[in-house]
């Protein structure tokens, strides 16, 4: 696909360097090193500005921002090719059946899927990286297509006690044990674009200058968001069988295989008193992918967020998203191959809402 940074308006690439160089200019305040500090949620949230690019990273998926259909995979590093790209933590077990070459199928089949949960969930059709390597005295600009490893052409290229590297033809990989990750290894040595730096000599009074002058720094009011979990901690973890998600699978009555509901248990309704409507008063809910549906808090207590009609929500999430069979039951083992586990309502200044995939610790 084409380069967002190289296509963008001479102004937008001119703006995002400017900011870059800003920010490295007060790393002396974090580090005596040349090289610039910058906080990689910095960078993300300085792309999103500059280039009108949405800002998902707090939504735990393999992207951090869309743009049209592109989903973005930001990163900032120093110049060292081999990048976290993902982590399985709870699938430890099932990474290490003794054999590599098994090991390194089953780790690319969990980096996979959770590419193509972000293409459905997110509408997504490309995805690359965007990076910027921090350099001593200056910052390059890069990007790359962020690809699915491709499992007919694995072919382990060293093992390690720790680890073991691997290549499917197109893209190096790297797995960690210890830490159940999974690294690519990125090209430092083409960038789009290269600029120097400066360090200010006393950022910390140059700050305080600023702060207490005249200059009024731009500022967006920060929207109200409730995560929700999608589990239930009833006993051990786990997804109820006939409840929530799997709302359809509950007896007393005939119903359609595409209703559920996302909890909205007692706890979470005390601390978060005002942030939904009243009760069945309906509220538009726009979904990861663009559409929006109907939405509203019911059933006993209101301890249920559901669509109107009811299997709108199911059909996306169950259908599109999770791409499950009509009777096949949502299980937590599903939701940790995604590294998803809850939602993310934002309630917009326009009344609206916003939903999003996000994880959270049991």
């Amino acid at each position: 696909m084409k380069s967002i940074f190289t296509e963008a308006s001479e102004k937008s690439r001119a703006l995002y360097e400017d900011y870059l160089k800003a920010m490295s200019s007060i790393s002396t305040l974090f580090s005596d090193s040349s090289v610039p500090y910058i906080d990689y949620r910095i960078v993300e949230n300085l792309f999103c500005r500059c280039f009108g690019a949405e800002n998902l990273s707090r939504s735990c998926i393999a992207i951090d921002a869309r743009l049209g259909n592109a989903g973005i995979g930001i990163k900032t590093f120093v110049n060292t090719p081999y990048q976290k790209i993902a982590e399985f933590d709870k699938k430890r077990d099932y990474t290490d059946t003794g054999d590599i070459h098994e090991d390194a199928v089953r780790i690319s089949e969990l980096r996979n899927e959770r590419l193509e949960f972000s293409r459905d969930a997110y509408a997504i059709e490309n995805f690359l990286y965007h990076y910027v390597i921090r350099h001593e005295g200056s910052l390059s600009i890069h990007e790359c297509p962020m690809d699915s490893v491709n499992l007919d052409r694995i072919r382990i290229t060293k093992n390690t006690p720790k680890g073991f590297d691997f290549t499917d033809g197109r893209n190096r990989y790297r797995y960690s044990r210890a830490k159940s990750t999974i690294y690519e290894y990125f090209d430092t040595k083409s960038p789009l674009h290269t600029f120097g730096v400066e360090f200010l000599e006393n950022p910390a009074d140059s700050i305080l200058q600023m702060y207490s002058g005249e200059i009024l720094l731009d500022s967006v009011p920060q929207e109200p968001t409730l995560i929700l979990p999608l589990y239930s901690t009833r006993g051990k973890v786990h997804i109820p069988e006939k409840s929530g998600l799997n709302q359809w699978n509950a007896g007393g009555r005939a119903r359609n295989y595409d209703e559920v509901y996302i909890p909205y248990p007692k706890e979470y309704r005390n601390k978060s008193i005002g942030f939904f409507p009243s009760r069945d008063t309906p509220f538009d809910l726009e979904l990861p992918n663009g559409e929006t549906i109907s939405a509203k808090v019911c059933q006993d207590d209101g301890k249920a967020i559901m669509s109107n009609p009811n299997r709108d929500l199911g059909n996306w999430l169950l259908r599109d998203v999770l791409k499950l069979e009509q009777g096949e039951i949502v299980t937590l083992d599903m939701l940790d191959n995604l590294g998803i586990n809850a939602v993310m309502f934002t309630k917009h200044a326009n009344g609206k809402y916003s939903i999003d995939f996000t994880n959270v610790d049991y």
